[in-house]
Protein backbone atom coordinates (compact mmCIF):
# COMPACT_ATOMS: atom_id res chain seq x y z
CA UNK A 1 0.00 0.00 0.00
CA UNK A 2 2.88 2.36 0.75
CA UNK A 3 4.27 1.81 -2.74
CA UNK A 4 0.96 2.90 -4.26
CA UNK A 5 0.89 6.07 -2.14
CA UNK A 6 4.47 6.91 -3.12
CA UNK A 7 3.64 6.33 -6.79
CA UNK A 8 0.62 8.65 -6.56
CA UNK A 9 2.73 11.35 -4.89
CA UNK A 10 5.31 11.14 -7.66
CA UNK A 11 2.60 11.17 -10.32
CA UNK A 12 0.99 14.25 -8.75
CA UNK A 13 4.33 16.09 -8.72
CA UNK A 14 4.96 15.20 -12.37
CA UNK A 15 1.51 16.36 -13.46
CA UNK A 16 1.77 19.58 -11.44
CA UNK A 17 5.23 20.20 -12.92
CA UNK A 18 3.97 19.77 -16.48
CA UNK A 19 0.97 22.04 -15.92
CA UNK A 20 3.22 24.64 -14.29
CA UNK A 21 5.68 24.47 -17.17
CA UNK A 22 2.93 24.96 -19.77
CA UNK A 23 1.43 27.83 -17.77
CA UNK A 24 4.76 29.65 -17.47
CA UNK A 25 5.55 29.12 -21.17
CA UNK A 26 2.17 30.60 -22.12
CA UNK A 27 2.87 33.67 -19.98
CA UNK A 28 6.37 34.08 -21.43
CA UNK A 29 5.11 33.76 -25.01
CA UNK A 30 2.36 36.31 -24.38
CA UNK A 31 4.83 38.65 -22.68
CA UNK A 32 7.24 38.45 -25.62
CA UNK A 33 4.46 38.75 -28.21
CA UNK A 34 2.69 41.69 -26.65
CA UNK A 35 4.00 43.43 -23.50
CA UNK A 36 1.13 44.53 -21.26
CA UNK A 37 2.11 48.22 -21.35
CA UNK A 38 2.05 48.38 -25.17
CA UNK A 39 -0.72 45.87 -25.83
CA UNK A 40 -3.89 47.41 -27.29
CA UNK A 41 -6.70 46.22 -29.51
CA UNK A 42 -6.68 42.78 -31.06
CA UNK A 43 -3.05 42.20 -30.07
CA UNK A 44 -4.26 41.78 -26.50
CA UNK A 45 -6.00 38.53 -27.42
CA UNK A 46 -2.70 36.70 -26.96
CA UNK A 47 -3.22 37.17 -23.20
CA UNK A 48 -6.54 35.27 -23.27
CA UNK A 49 -4.87 31.83 -23.39
CA UNK A 50 -2.82 32.32 -20.18
CA UNK A 51 -5.82 34.00 -18.56
CA UNK A 52 -8.13 31.03 -19.21
CA UNK A 53 -5.39 28.54 -18.30
CA UNK A 54 -4.77 30.33 -14.98
CA UNK A 55 -7.73 28.45 -13.47
CA UNK A 56 -5.56 25.32 -13.66
CA UNK A 57 -2.10 26.89 -13.74
CA UNK A 58 -2.17 28.87 -10.51
CA UNK A 59 -3.33 25.94 -8.32
CA UNK A 60 -0.72 23.73 -10.00
CA UNK A 61 2.01 26.22 -9.13
CA UNK A 62 0.80 26.36 -5.52
CA UNK A 63 0.56 22.57 -5.23
CA UNK A 64 4.04 22.13 -6.68
CA UNK A 65 5.49 24.77 -4.35
CA UNK A 66 3.82 23.21 -1.30
CA UNK A 67 4.97 19.73 -2.29
CA UNK A 68 8.56 20.84 -2.76
CA UNK A 69 8.51 22.88 0.46
CA UNK A 70 7.13 20.09 2.63
CA UNK A 71 9.28 17.37 1.07
CA UNK A 72 12.43 19.41 1.75
CA UNK A 73 11.51 19.84 5.41
CA UNK A 74 11.58 16.08 6.08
Amino acid sequence: MEAVVNFLKIAAVIVASLITLVFLVLIIVARIGCPIQKCVGLDGDIWMIPLFFSVVGVPAVLILAATLFFSSRR
